[in-house]
């Protein structure tokens, strides 16, 4: 059910017994809670319970060892990928950054967290539409509920199946203390993004005839309105519901106009977007391989299918 899969494979007998194995476990779980709040979803195999699952992926002799899975099918690790991780066992920054080498067909991150104006407009230009959420530094519990908020609408799939939206993705953006907000809304506009404030830009833009917002007022047990989903904190489904409105508000602007602000059913605006189709590249055909201890046989068995393990998200 989940499109991006970051799977361990070990044996809890060895840990904690060799400092390379150990590292690569360490490195895993260290990855984990930084991708708490992005696509991926992180699982756990224990060998001793399930071999014949973790033998449909790998060579027993090479755990602990981990694999990436993308809608269904391990993806390949290339030589490079593998150099890097053998070399620096469960070093954090190689491990992610293999991450988002090997997965192309959408970015990891859901939300980002920007601390200067220069990071603030990276992401207005990554992304037609973004919420912005203007947050103090310290307040992290707002911080991780805007960011569980923008994890819930972008994976329950929310917005794929509105009317009249587009196909790209939305950007969720915290603006980390008021310098990193100082560049939104320069003048000639008369509004202000204070910190605890919301509002959705459109190309690099405040959207018109949407307001700012302040952070919703919270409802004791209220539920949110998204589908199969109830208030992950208390009263906070009313945030869920406020964000899906405001995404929905900029991504329908933004399927009536194109980049440039002209209207998208303009065809001289249709025809200087096409794309040629002789440029276009296919998705790359699935590719499967693991990271892991250097031991015999360090490459694993390929694999058809995928399924969901038994163990937890991100746990030993």
């Amino acid at each position: 059910d989940n499109s991006l899969v970051f799977v361990l494979f070990y044996e809890r007998s060895l840990v904690g017994r060799q400092y390379y194995k150990q590292s690569i476990i360490d490195g895993f779980h260290a990855v984990c809670n930084d991708l708490s709040w992005s696509r991926v979803v992180c699982a756990a195999v224990d060998m001793v319970d399930d071999k014949a699952y973790a033998l449909q992926y790998i060579d027993p002799k090479t755990a602990p060892a981990h694999i990436v899975v993308q809608n269904g099918q391990p993806l390949q690790l290339q030589k490079h990928h593998l150099e890097r991780l053998m070399s620096r066992p469960g070093d954090k920054e190689s491990i992610l950054w293999h991450l988002h080498d090997i997965t192309t067909a959408f970015p990891i991150d859901i939300s980002v967290e920007a601390r200067t104006p220069e990071a603030v407009k990276a992401t207005l230009k990554a992304h037609r539409v973004v919420l912005v959420f203007g947050v103090d530094r310290d307040d992290e519990e707002k911080r991780h509920a805007f960011r569980a908020a923008a994890q819930r609408l972008t994976l329950s799939g929310e917005f794929r199946s509105a009317p009249g939206t587009p196909t790209e993705a939305p950007g969720y953006l915290l603006g980390l203390g008021q310098k990193a907000l100082q560049a939104l809304l320069a003048p000639p506009s008369s509004k202000k993004l204070a910190l605890g404030s919301f509002a959705v830009f459109l190309d690099g833009k405040l959207l018109e005839g949407e307001e700012v917002r302040p952070w919703p007022k919270r409802k004791k047990g209220a539920k949110s309105k998204v589908s199969h989903d109830t208030a992950f904190l208390e009263g906070e489904g009313e945030l869920v519901d406020m964000m899906k409105e405001m995404v929905l508000a900029g991504l329908k602007a933004a399927a009536k106009t194109t980049k440039n602000g002209t209207s998208s059913a303009d065809p001289s605006a249709a025809a200087s977007t096409k794309v040629d189709s002789s440029t276009s590249t296919s998705a790359p055909a699935p590719r499967t391989s693991a990271a892991s201890s250097p031991e015999p046989s360090s490459s694993s068995s390929s694999a058809t299918t995928a399924s969901s393990s038994s163990s937890s998200s991100s746990s030993s």
